[in-house]
């Protein structure tokens, strides 16, 4: 996974982030806080990023998910795993995705209190389950969006793309 990852100060994805990251899979794992900038406990992440597999069929993605951790994945702003409220079970659905397409991927991530844990797995045709790969390191996976935030000072006003045009507005 090649990705586009906000952190906030809160568990809401509310304001502006603490801080934004691009990195490789949607695979942490923290003792403390991701960063010195936010608190042990009672933050958030939220990744955009874009989803392509390597053959197109039936793909299984699950998350593990920590009692005091809750988290969703929308595949092209569709809800697809849903695990927001603290101690659900561990989120696992079967789509069909296309292979050679790109699906929009939105993963969120709050934590409440002690070891954070965010992860992304798959499985499907010909693939055991492992976390979903950086996509800079194979010709599938998830690769980074050009997606930017736009704030009034505090409150998140839309998502646009590299081009400046609106991908999803939040007014």
């Amino acid at each position: 996974i090649e990705q586009f990852a906000s952190f906030f100060a809160n568990e809401t994805l509310s304001g502006p982030p603490v801080f934004t990251t691009r990195d490789g899979a949607i695979d942490g794992y923290w003792g403390g806080p991701p960063d010195a900038a936010l608190p042990n406990d009672g933050w958030s992440l939220r990744v955009t990023a874009r989803l392509r597999v390597p053959v197109g069929g039936s793909w299984t993605l699950s998350a593990p998910v920590r009692s005091d951790d809750a988290l969703r994945l929308y595949l092209d702003e569709q809800l697809v795993l849903d695990a927001w409220n603290y101690g659900a079970p561990a989120p696992r659905v079967t789509v069909t995705l296309e292979a050679e397409r790109d699906y929009r991927v939105r993963f969120e991530f709050k934590d409440r209190d002690s070891v954070a844990q965010a992860r992304l797995a798959w499985s499907g045709p010909g693939v055991p389950e492992e976390v979903v790969p950086n996509a800079a390191d194979a010709t599938y996976g998830v690769r980074v969006t050009e997606t930017r935030f736009l704030y009034d000072g505090w409150n998140l006003l839309a998502e646009i793309n590299a081009a400046g045009a609106p991908v999803r507005t939040y007014l």
